[in-house]
């Protein structure tokens, strides 16, 4: 036992709490708050996490004593400064003899077992109750006060709110009935006959609220009518706000003949209805939501602004997909941005949408946050789900990580927050004459590429498909690169040149080079022209193709094989480029792991002796790699159907597909009912990333607009995702109609 609390023993402080600070009934002393922020520090191994852990406990006793906060960021600020200045004291521990070092160990020492204090800076003004004041004043000082177990004060106040509440609810209902008798006099109803009206005489008559609904009834408009879930839809999407709402609604209103003072058209009447419906569509949604096919959750991280006070915090939009339909769950926050705390969201939202059962997959950014072995958030979401998903792992995020590799070894690194050679270009985009471009010669060996390539592009942008509008100009600029340029180009204007835009680099790079003899507009020196050539050689012959075809879930086993075979093969145009695009693609060969690699039986490219060879390794028994492909397979005359093991069954399984097909010669498939439905749900299948992203663009847009209210953020985000996918963006007056 000696042993053990000397190791917990912590310098000056004492033994690191493994209690929560939640159940102390006096607000915490700095000693305990920095034995709390110990015990997270030896746990998360993050000073940074550990900090928001600890605050999020102190706020929540705080909040129990009813004295108002100082931000969040201040908080956690603050305790990073007392844990820098202890580090200072332990650093220098051995200088006793120093009288400076005494004097602020002495300093240090005696503040421990004062307040930790996060009040407010106006807390004594935001108190409205005399006994909080005197409580905070007490824990400032003597510490004599405790909080007790019940608020008497605040019980008091809830019960009186609850007592208005109940009774503006009997006046309501009193009014309603009183409209319905008032309607039934007017037609000649026989409760007129019977002298139901005499509720008009009694004492608990309100005449106001009765003659407000009677005007409404009489229009046979009512609030809630007017704002159900389209109209409030429709305000939310166009982020209409309570008071534009107002102006624009009563023009309407008197436009189509209403008299608009008749009409439920107030502000706080708009506000208060919009609430009620997104909660109640909320609700609904929630419990109305219940696929009947095998899902797919997806998530993505993103560190954005708080949506009330200062600060950033990291949101994580939650998502989840099945037979190609998706469905937002929620955007919670995040104390921390690491493995554990996606874990622990991404599994609440499933289990409030009772999913958890459903979940077979998981699609996600191959960061280590997500796919570390002991700590990932992958790793963590299995064992609190208590069993094995398929891995998704999101192609085009490693194809972005292929891409930075590359223009890292073409045009250096660089700790500079923009590229300069893209900022130039960008400044002088509307000089540039854009009928005046020139393709690039290609090198020697570059010829198979090209005719894979371009077959490849061509065939893509003359299907009838939707293809975003940056994925469809990487697409353009490769063919004009190559010398074969489409029908019609979209020459669209520079964007984003920071690092974080991988595919940005290329799109950039490639207009300079179409351009790169206007040099009146823009002027490359020869060395910039050289770097950035490289770059879109391998850009417009490999990447491109290999971008365009990542979202193909039939296509992913072979489309990985087929991209190391060309990096290995493009060695011999440039060595360089070619091995370091190769040694990142080997540390990312996830759909040539034994699980995933049988959604190549669904694909149109694979030839059916390669597809027969999966079948008959079937039976064979795995070896230890899980998850990733193994890199000491890959060899030149590797086949997909080496990489097959019995954990391929696992994949139709948990798909939830009949696989009674795999019986007959792969030839014959095709015309087998069961082939063809196992085939339609590959084909939905989303093995890149894409739907998360959709959902932080959501939030993003939706952060600081209409509400600062964090559940009523969550109901808003449910209803304009619905009215967006009730209502295309390019909608018609039909199908507006049609929607409603």
């Amino acid at each position: 036992m000696a042993s053990t609390r000397s190791a917990d023993e912590i310098f000056l402080i004492g033994i690191r709490n493994l209690d929560t600070l939640v159940n102390l009934n006096q607000l915490p002393t700095v000693r305990q708050v920095l034995q709390r922020f110990h015990f997270y520090l030896k746990e998360a191994k993050s000073v940074r996490n550990a900090s928001h852990l600890t605050v999020e406990e102190l706020s929540a006793v705080w909040f129990r004593a009813a004295v108002p906060l100082m931000l969040k960021t201040h908080a956690v600020e603050k305790l990073e400064r007392l844990h820098n200045s202890w580090l200072l004291l332990k650093k220098n521990k051995g200088r006793l003899s120093s009288a400076a070092q005494q004097a602020r160990q002495i300093e240090f020492t005696a503040q421990l077992d004062c307040l930790f204090d996060i009040a407010h800076a106006d807390a004594f003004t935001m108190i409205r109750i005399e006994e909080d004041r005197k409580f905070l004043i007490d824990q400032r000082t003597e510490r004599k006060m405790f909080i007790s177990s019940e608020d008497k004060e605040l019980a008091k106040k809830q019960a009186r709110a609850e007592e208005r509440r109940l009774k503006q609810e009997a006046r309501r209902k009193k009014a309603l009935a009183l409209s319905a008798t008032a309607t039934a006099t007017t037609t000649g109803d026989p409760l007129e006959e019977s002298g139901s009206s005499d509720t008009e005489g009694s004492d608990d008559y309100q005449p106001t609220p009765a003659k407000r609904e009677q005007k409404q009834t009489e229009l046979g408009i009512t609030s809630s009518e007017l704002f159900n879930r389209n109209v409030t839809g429709a305000l939310d999407r166009n982020k209409t706000s309570d008071r534009e709402a107002v102006r624009l609604m009563v023009p309407i209103a008197a436009a189509l003949g209403h008299d608009p003072s008749s009409l439920p058209l107030s502000r706080s009447t708009i506000h208060r209805m919009r609430q009620k419906t997104r909660r109640e569509f909320a609700e609904a949604t929630a419990m109305e939501y219940n696929p009947c096919c095998p899902i797919v959750v997806h998530w993505d991280g993103k560190i954005l602004p708080e949506i009330f006070g200062q600060g950033k915090v990291d949101r994580l939009p939650v998502l989840v997909s099945g037979d190609g339909t998706e469905k937002l769950l929620g955007v919670p926050k995040l104390a921390a941005g690491t493995g554990e705390q996606e874990a622990e969201a991404v599994y609440s939202l499933l289990k409030q949408w009772r999913l958890v059962d459903k979940v077979q997959a998981m699609s996600f950014d191959t960061t280590s946050g997500n796919t570390g072995r002991l700590n990932g958030a992958c790793t963590l979401l299995e064992k609190k789900m208590g069993r094995e998903l398929l891995w998704l792992a999101c192609r085009h995020h490693v194809m972005e990580l292929i891409l930075s590799k590359v223009f890292t070894v073409c045009c250096g690194p660089s700790s500079a927050p923009d590229i300069l050679i893209f900022k130039r270009f960008r400044a002088v985009w509307a000089g540039i004459v854009h009928n005046n471009y020139h393709s690039l010669d290609l090198k020697e060996g570059c010829e198979s590429f090209k005719l894979a390539t371009l077959q490849f592009l061509t065939q893509t942008i003359t299907k009838e498909r939707q293809i975003r509008d940056d994925y469809q100009e990487l697409i353009e600029l490769t063919m004009i690169i190559l010398g074969s340029p489409p029908e019609t180009i979209h020459w669209r204007s520079p964007g984003p040149v920071h690092h974080a835009r991988w595919m940005a680099k290329l799109l950039y790079a490639m207009k300079i080079m179409l351009f790169r003899d206007q040099r009146d507009v823009f002027q490359l020196t020869k060395a910039e022209e050289a770097r950035l050539e490289r770059f879109v050689l391998f850009g417009a012959l490999l990447y491109s193709k290999s971008w365009t075809e990542a979202p193909l879930a039939a296509e992913a086993p072979a489309g990985d094989l087929q991209m190391w075979a060309d990096f290995k093969k493009y060695e011999q145009i440039d060595p360089e480029i070619g091995k370091a695009a190769r040694s990142v693609l080997e540390r990312h060969l996830w759909y040539l792991s034994d699980e995933t690699v049988g959604l190549a039986l669904f694909s149109e490219q694979v030839t059916s002796e390669d597809k027969e060879l999966l079948v008959s390794n079937l039976s064979k028994e795995p070896a230890e790699r899980k998850q990733r492909g193994d890199a000491t397979l890959l060899k030149d005359a590797v086949r997909l159907g080496d990489f097959a093991t019995t954990r391929t069954y696992d994949m139709f399984s948990r798909l939830d597909m009949d696989i009674s097909f795999l019986s007959l010669p792969p030839s014959q498939w095709n015309d087998v009912e069961t082939y063809q439905a196992a085939k339609h749900r590959i084909q939905q299948l989303r093995v890149v990333n894409d739907t998360a992203e959709r959902g932080v663009k959501l939030f993003e847009e939706y952060n600081t607009l209409l509400t600062k209210d964090e559940e009523e953020k969550q109901f808003l985000l449910q209803v304009v995702e619905a009215n967006r996918k009730a209502v295309p963006t390019e909608a018609t007056k039909k199908s507006v109609i049609d929607a409603l």
